[in-house]
């Protein structure tokens, strides 16, 4: 999937200086699941009340004032625009249907320094650390930290960003995509997801709005994907659409020209007002006038704009969910709408079962060592690092040498290819908390390589590995055809009781006591190459997530299961593939 880089659609930010953005913009992904359950709750279809924690940094108490006016007229213009198209319906009722601040902390003078100049996730874990903060986050459920500051570089030489998002639900650097400004490490601990938004005081509540509405990019892309917000809401050219037929973004109003494009005259042709997620809406002939020329009132025209749950919107056949529920209470109301059967296009949906801690996908467009920064929780732990590569020839030589987490070897599971494309397999058990994985080629002429790293808790350390299995083929032409790529991964599940009882006294007589992880690769032809894992009537096997370089997409894949399974995955055009698979045993306890 092409990337979609927030910073390039941020030339001037409201907050952070110029410099910083582009020095930090880019970060390495990451994604971080709690060891409790997720609890469900309602998914926000009549509307609920935002959370707010206000951290204001004043740099004269009568500033204080300033805050203020402008903290209550950005909560106001939150609850307006969040009523669906309430620009032609004034009835139209609010997703969110208060802005509640519960509780303010005032401060003076300057915010703590980081440990390098522009480390802003180090100064943000400093201020929450101050009056133990992070703990009144969880406890009291906030959804938004507001960090109000005077950006003046000579009162706060190190502003931070106009946005991020926290929490296990937001992969970092997925396949290079930078959709959004991201912690690298969830702030407090990753035990509850959050936006903290940096703001300006002295500037203006259509500023606000206006971070506000790239922490919305940020948000909605990776809880929708890239393909449906960036590409078929906003309009991108890498995805084959145009924002002037489309509702634009944050920057780019639908007849936009240039950056901040609010008051152009000129006419555009848009079916914004009547988008449908698969299909051209009627369009309206409009230019600024539909906004009143006027940057506060388009960003109110765009966030209305954004589906409700009650719109019905649909994509893939599936409902397509409130945009703006997803920033109250982001880890339950995600975990409802997927228990729901809504459309998610975050691939932290196929990992909320507890096997699971940590995902990070590693693209490089070019030849040379790929290194990237990786995680791994909980107890009775396994990495696997699953890579997929395209060779310069079909040879039949392994290209890489080594494959190393935390500068300790992984070891090969193995390799299989067909044609130029190639997937392979390592693992490791126990793996370190925290440490860079390194993958060293032997051939500088390979390009297009695609690298997932999943960490797994729960896994047998005395026996771990099952079977392994894999296949490849080189493909005859693009002839649309279907092709099937499946795996049969016959299991050795290890000794355990049965039934074993669990806690609540019932009894267990089944269980799934196998964890199959694999990968498939093809070759990427634009945006018509796609490699869909094809669900096991009985354990349903799941994509983790799809990933694709300049020369090749690759989809990490995984299924649960007692005894015997199959890993499917079903390729739409008749290209070279690869795949691999591998089982896990997994480690039972009452």
């Amino acid at each position: 999937m092409p990337k979609s880089k927030i910073g390039k659609r941020t030339k001037i930010s409201p907050l952070a200086i110029a410099s910083v953005l582009l020095a930090f913009g880019v970060l390495v992904f990451g994604l971080i699941l709690s060891n409790r359950q997720i609890e469900t709750t309602d998914s926000g279809a009549a509307g609920r009340p935002l959370k707010v924690l206000e951290i204001r940094y004043l740099s004269a108490p009568t500033d204080a004032t300033l805050v203020n006016n402008l903290s209550s007229q950005f909560r106001a213009q939150i609850v307006e625009a969040s009523k669906f198209q309430g620009y032609k319906n004034p009835t139209s009722a609010p997703q969110i249907t208060a802005v509640n601040i519960l509780r303010t902390v005032t401060r003076t003078g300057q915010m703590p320094v980081p440990s390098n100049p522009g480390n802003w996730e180090d100064m943000y874990n400093k201020i929450l650390a101050q009056d133990n903060l992070c703990s009144y986050i969880v406890s009291s459920r906030i959804d938004h930290v507001w960090l109000w500051i005077d950006t003046d570089t000579a009162k706060q030489p190190n502003p931070g960003v106009e946005y991020t998002l926290s929490g296990r639900l937001f992969p970092i650097d997925r396949a290079g995509e930078n959709q959004a400004t991201v912690t690298k490490v969830p702030l407090c601990g990753g035990n509850r997801s959050f936006v903290f938004m940096g703001l300006d005081y002295q500037r203006t509540v259509a500023e606000a709005m206006h971070s506000l509405g790239h922490a919305f990019e940020g948000m909605v892309s990776y809880m929708q994907g890239a393909e449906l917000f960036w590409g078929r809401y906003v309009g991108n050219q890498k995805y084959g659409t145009n924002y002037r037929e489309r509702c634009g973004n944050v920057h780019f109003p639908p007849n936009g020209a240039i950056d901040y494009d609010y008051s152009n005259s000129a006419n555009a042709t848009s079916f914004c007002e009547d988008w449908k997620a698969e299909s051209n809406g009627v369009t309206q002939t409009f230019n600024c006038s539909k906004w009143n020329c006027d940057h506060l009132a388009y960003m109110k025209w765009w966030l209305q704009n954004m589906p409700s749950e009650t719109s019905g919107h649909t994509y893939k056949g599936l409902r397509i969910p409130s945009w703006w529920s997803f920033m109250v209470d982001t880890d339950t109301t995600y975990a409802s709408y997927v228990s729901q059967g809504f459309y998610m296009g975050n691939p932290a949906q196929d990992l909320t079962n507890g096997l699971f801690s940590w995902v990070t996908t590693n693209v490089k467009n070019d030849s040379g060592t790929q290194v990237f920064r990786h995680y791994s929780l909980g107890s009775n732990k396994a990495l696997v690092v699953a890579v997929s590569y395209k060779i310069p020839s079909a040879s039949t030589t392994p290209k890489i040498n080594t494959v190393t987490y935390g500068g300790l070897a992984m070891t090969r599971i193995r390799r299989d290819q067909g044609g130029q494309f190639v997937t392979e397999l390592w693992y490791r058990l126990n793996p370190a908390a925290s440490g860079d994985v390194s993958i060293t080629y032997s051939s500088n002429e390979i390009i297009g390589k695609a690298a997932h790293a999943l960490s797994m808790r729960s896994v047998l350390q005395t026996t771990p590995l099952g079977s392994t299995t894999g296949a490849g083929a080189s493909g005859t032409s693009d002839t649309g055809a279907n092709t099937n790529l499946t795996i049969a991964t016959p299991v050795l599940p290890h000794t355990r009781p049965n039934p074993y009882p669990v806690p609540s006294g019932s009894l267990v007589t089944r269980c799934r006591c196998v964890i199959g992880v694999g990968v498939a690769t093809s070759f990427i032809d634009g945006l018509n190459t796609t490699i869909k894992v094809v669900p096991d009537s009985r354990i349903g096997s799941k994509d983790i997530t799809t990933v694709q370089s300049s020369e090749l997409i690759s989809t990490l894949s995984f299924f649960e299961s007692e005894f015997t399974t199959a890993m499917s995955w079903n390729l739409n055009r008749d290209w070279p593939w690869a795949a691999s698979a591998m089982t896990f045993n997994r480690a039972i306890t009452n």
